[in-house]
């Protein structure tokens, strides 16, 4: 009962929070703070965003042009999009500069920023183009948002999809196969020779 009365609590808590968290904000609750080392990241993060939103109003004033919420979370290690909400949750421990954490929280904007990666993702095989869609749109917050350059960009989203086929990740909903979802990033960005994996049969895409 006491476990299920923290769980409903901790439901409740991030409810509350996404509902009172501001667009392009990196909002933490009472009961977890920040480090000086991740309040930087917050803060860069937020800068990001802002950037990504004036480029947008630039490109087309009438567009709405908003970016997700931010929400701290005690626990886990990997951010995630979360469509409904428009908010990415972001581990405490994920708020840091290291390049493979600024990747992947590239890629969660990437959701978040782009349709074609966040809009129609539902099934597996779409799922599955959203997550190639949000890699490649990675490059661009990084470059836009963070400040690097093309190369820099482009080997920083290399170098985390190689960790994931390095490190064996399970599959997932829209990560059948990180092989494949490594190869057709090279692919796509005319990197080559391929990196030596072997991708799994049967996979949708």
């Amino acid at each position: 009962m006491n476990a299920s009365r923290t769980l409903l609590a901790a439901v409740l808590a991030l409810f509350t929070l996404g509902a009172c968290a501001t667009p392009g904000q990196v909002k933490t609750d009472v009961w977890h703070s920040l480090t000086p080392a991740q309040q930087a990241e917050a803060t860069v993060i937020e800068g990001a965003l802002e950037k990504l939103v004036q480029e947008c109003r630039a490109a087309s004033p009438s567009f709405p042009c908003t970016p997700p919420k931010i929400i701290v979370t005690g626990s886990g290690t990997t951010p995630q999009y979360q469509r409904g909400g428009h908010s990415i949750l972001v581990p405490a421990a994920a708020l840091n500069p290291n390049p493979l954490f600024r990747a992947t929280m590239a890629h969660e904007i990437g959701h978040a920023w782009w349709a074609d990666a966040s809009a129609d993702c539902q099934s597996e095989a779409k799922a599955y183009v959203c997550e190639q869609n949000a890699n490649w749109h990675a490059g661009h917050v990084l470059i836009v948002g963070y400040g690097y350059n093309d190369a820099a960009a482009v080997q920083m989203m290399w170098d985390q999809l190689v960790f994931m086929v390095q490190n064996g990740g399970k599959p997932s909903h829209g990560h059948p196969d990180a092989c494949a979802e490594l190869h057709a990033f090279e692919r796509r960005v005319g990197r080559s020779p391929l990196y030596v994996c072997e991708e799994r049969t049967g996979v949708a895409r």
